[in-house]
Order: structure tokens, then C-alpha cells, then sequence
């Protein structure tokens, strides 16, 4: 892992991480919720004060896709001043999801906009019939780190009409909402704005 002591990794998924801590260990925690709020971040600093076992720090790995902004002030209050012997990577879909402050005290470890705009625009390249093909295929293999990040890039594509942008980013935020269906919706509406 990197020397300093909190990064953040801008992933769905905890693959993202270093093969070492992607799984908890005895020095490695993690701390993985849809939304985090403050109990978790009052758990976090609690956690952060113990010593570790067998290493010279803890890492302590943060998985959210999103964060209250009272909980974040609370983890800016420990990235500020960390236990000497404690160190955080937190993963989350992307820069959005976390305000400046916090956002400035972590060093980017990883960041999947570039896989994901490949990914989308591979997508794109494919006849109509096989984008929802590919869209099936995905969804049956449960990959649902390919779909989201496909549906993240889509967002900041300027080639689609600003309200479809708007209704993916919306829908992809909300918890149950079916990822294939947003895509099949997706390149249907592309199809038929670029046919227009």
C-alpha cells in the first residue's frame, strides 16, 4: 500500500484495491454500508485507536456508495489527525459522492473513469441487437461492476440529451434499481436520438 496514510479508490467494487486488502485479515478491517453516517464514523475513530497485531499499522478499507455529509465531517476530523498507526482506503463510485474537504485529504489511489469510458464506448461501437445482447450477457453473469460502470460513464456523455443523462444518474444512485433495465433504456433512447 501506498505511504500515505488514506486513499481513495473511485471503484464500485473492492477489487479496486491491492490483492492484500481486499479481503479483512488481522491488521486489515473492513467497514463496508450502502449509505454511511455518523455511527459508522464514531465506529471508524473507535477502531482507528487500537493498536494492530501483526504489522506496523491497521488498515481500515471504507466501501460506501454514499456518505452523509455530517458523517464526513466527522471522518475529515480523523483523516486530519490519525492514529500514527492507522491507515484508510476509502472506495466509493466516485469524486461526487464526497465533499472537498474530505476529498482533499485523500491521495487517489484508483479511479475507473477511463476503464469505464472504454467500456461504454465499446458498448456504443455495437449494432443495436448486440448492445442489448451484451447488456443480457452482463446482466445473467452478474457483473454488475461492468454495468455501473457503463451507466457512470454514460452520465458524462454530451452526446446524449441532458434529461437522459439526468434519469440514469438519478435511477443508478437508488438502491434496488435494476441496472439492466437502465441500460436497455439507455441505448434504446441513444439509438433513437442519434436515428432522429
Amino acid at each position: 500500500m501506498d505511504t500515505h496514510h488514506a486513499l481513495v479508490y473511485y471503484s464500485h467494487s473492492l477489487t479496486a484495491l491491492p490483492t492484500k486488502l481486499q479481503r479483512p485479515s488481522v491488521d486489515v478491517e473492513h467497514h463496508t454500508v450502502p449509505q454511511w453516517g455518523i455511527n459508522e464514523s464514531r465506529a471508524l475513530a473507535a477502531a482507528a485507536s487500537t493498536r494492530p497485531v501483526a504489522g506496523a499499522w491497521r488498515t481500515f478499507v471504507v466501501q460506501a456508495e454514499t456518505l452523509t455529509h455530517e458523517a464526513q465531517n466527522a471522518l475529515l476530523k480523523l483523516l486530519e489527525d490519525p492514529p500514527d498507526t492507522a491507515r484508510f482506503c476509502v472506495v466509493v463510485p466516485g469524486p461526487d459522492r464526497l465533499i472537498e474537504t474530505v476529498r482533499s485529504r485523500l491521495q487517489v489511489a484508483h479511479t475507473e473513469t477511463a476503464v469505464a469510458a472504454e467500456s461504454w464506448q465499446t458498448l456504443t461501437t455495437l449494432p443495436l441487437a448486440e448492445q442489448l445482447a451484451e447488456i443480457a450477457t452482463r446482466a445473467k453473469a452478474k457483473d454488475t461492476a461492468w454495468q455501473q460502470a457503463v451507466l457512470n460513464a454514460a452520465v458524462h456523455d454530451q452526446s446524449l440529451p441532458a434529461a437522459t443523462r439526468l434519469t440514469i444518474d438519478t435511477h443508478t444512485r437508488r438502491r434496488g434499481a435494476s441496472r439492466k433495465m437502465l441500460l436497455e433504456d439507455l441505448v434504446l433512447t441513444r439509438a433513437g436520438h442519434l436515428a432522429g
